[in-house]
């Protein structure tokens, strides 16, 4: 098709001029953009049978989007599902089966089990798992216990090992008790292994528990992480948090720091975190809420690593500074305010810039803040004209926040930059008589820049 003829039936479409089916199906796969416009066309139309044969082959573009213009025109013509499924069902690309279990969900469909079936034997991964997966959206499950359980033996006895692994979509379902996860837990595949322990919050209490008892030491790190990442699931705690503690994995011991860091039985256990190897864990205790573990665990842990020559772990320092204190601001007055301000003069720009900004919002959320009052004055003033240019975020906020007037002191500074940055940062709307004034000085100065910015101000 010459690309005129295609451009004149993109336009038609944006406009919703009516177009037959036949010059519908011609735009389908000539480009992404069309196919988009396509199924958006056919969306906004009323629902209409001989739509269908236009669907089948978006299906192949757009499967998700499509799934709802077919399953709209459905309801208006049920007589039509059976004969369109069928031929999902018989189709030879895996695209178009793959879609059958979300288009019949929730639907009157007298084959919906067979279909299901027929889905879930499929050799290709991708169309049993959405088969398996289909299972969950479904009101009142099609299938009953035994049912489900002959699914489960099926995909069992599948030659690959990944549609094995949608059994674990499947397990959950069944509320009778089973030997499968006991079964799963002894295999040799880890793949099998690590598909039933990410459905820990789907499975029941004596599955979840089989798996702690089975996975908790398991080789595979992924599977342990698994473990800890949904401890919220488990029992036994007093056996499993010592466990993961000294697991052989930072990302593990990190996770169960997160756990129980708040928990008053477990704090004797965290000191021991202090003195990790993995930076990944001794950040997790930053993490942690309690205040006599910030007194007698966390603020050590800070005072050790300020004197890092990684600047970049001073500023996940501060980010984890900036969770606590915006969670709880009795552990900002107590303990971080003088941290957090002491990051303003830091040698790294990255560390005071961010240091800035963080006061800035901190400071609107808790009025007691006036009390810093000499440390931004302290910063404002400094010696160091970059710590000036990076102290404006902070001022900015302390002014509007406790009326002072750093920002008169920053736009009438003898460094031109820090001037400069000052009339960025400044809120048109929110400048007085007194402000206006200043700006107005600038735009006569004898910088180029500084001109032009304060004008701006002043438009």
């Amino acid at each position: 098709m010459i690309s005129s003829e295609v451009s004149n039936l993109a336009e038609n479409l944006k406009g919703q001029g009516h177009m037959s089916v036949e010059k519908l199906e011609l735009l389908v796969g000539i480009d992404q953009k069309f196919n988009g416009l396509l199924v958006e066309h056919l969306a906004a139309l009323p629902p209409d049978k001989s739509h269908l044969s236009i669907c089948e082959l978006l299906l192949f573009e757009e499967p998700e989007k499509t799934v709802p213009v077919i399953r709209r025109i459905f309801a208006s013509f049920p007589s039509e599902v059976s004969k369109f499924i069928g031929k999902l069902l018989e189709s030879p690309f895996y695209i178009q089966r793959q879609v059958i279990p979300l288009l019949i969900v929730n639907m009157e469909y007298k084959e919906e089990k067979e279909a299901l079936r027929r889905c879930l034997r499929d050799s290709v991964v991708g169309v049993a798992r959405c088969g398996a997966l289909s299972l969950e959206k479904y009101n009142v499950i099609p299938f009953d216990d035994d049912e489900l359980m002959e699914i489960v033996r099926d995909l069992h006895s599948s030659y690959s090992e990944s549609i094995q692994c949608t059994s674990s979509y499947v397990i959950p379902l069944i509320k009778r008790k089973t030997q499968f996860v006991s079964e799963i837990c002894a295999l040799k595949s880890w793949r099998r292994r690590y598909a039933i322990a990410k459905r820990i919050p789907r499975l029941n209490v004596s599955d979840r528990a089989i798996i702690y008892s089975h996975l908790s030491q398991d080789p595979e790190e992924e599977i342990r992480i698994c473990l800890a990442s949904n401890m919220e699931y488990a029992e036994g705690w007093d056996r499993l948090v010592p466990l993961f503690l000294k697991d052989s994995s930072p990302t593990v011991r990190a996770l169960m720091i997160q756990m129980v860091g708040d928990k008053e039985e477990f704090q004797e256990m965290l000191k021991e975190a202090v003195s990790d190897a993995s930076w990944e864990v001794r950040k997790a205790l930053l993490c942690v809420h309690r205040v006599d573990t910030y007194k007698s665990i966390v603020i050590p842990l800070i005072n050790s690593l300020n004197s890092t020559p990684n600047w970049r772990i001073r500023k996940e320092i501060l980010e984890s500074i900036e969770y606590a204190s915006k969670q709880d601001g009795k552990l900002l007055k107590m303990f971080l305010g003088k941290h957090l301000l002491g990051y303003l003069s830091d040698k790294v720009y990255e560390v005071r810039a961010e240091a800035s900004r963080v006061v800035g919002e901190l400071v609107m959320m808790y009025p007691w803040t006036i009390e810093w009052l000499p440390d931004i004055e302290a910063i404002v003033s400094s010696r160091s004209y970059l710590h000036r240019i990076t102290s404006v975020n902070a001022a900015l906020s302390f002014d509007k926040a406790h009326r002072t007037e750093f920002v008169k002191k920053l736009l009438s500074d003898p460094i031109e930059n820090v001037k400069l940055y000052t009339l960025e940062m400044v809120d048109r709307h929110g400048m007085d008589e007194g402000i206006k004034e200043i700006v107005s000085g600038l735009c006569v100065s004898s910088d180029e820049e500084i001109r032009r910015a304060a004008r701006n101000l002043l438009e």
